[in-house]
């Protein structure tokens, strides 16, 4: 009976982390929109297939978005790095 038990918890714990894992997101962080009171409100990122898109921070922090928000620069930070490079 301990065995079946033991297998059930090994399962259970599979199956957490790859519902973890599956709510990685695929979508890497590039900058963050910002109104003029400094919240963000969307956040630009770029697929695997390198196309661009805005979604808003709550999905960004449910998909465990890398890197973090508070490590992304805002859009105007982001366009003069760009200007330099």
């Amino acid at each position: 009976m301990l065995c079946g038990i033991s297998r059930f918890y090994i399962e259970l714990g599979s199956a957490s982390h790859h519902l973890r894992a599956s709510r990685m997101s695929s979508y890497t962080g590039i900058y963050v929109h910002r109104l003029a009171s400094g919240e963000v409100y969307a956040v630009q990122v770029r697929d695997t297939a390198a196309i661009e898109l805005s979604i808003d921070p709550a999905t960004c922090q449910q998909r465990l978005l890398q890197p973090p928000l508070h490590e992304l620069t805002d859009l105007e930070t982001y366009r003069r790095q760009q200007q330099r490079s």
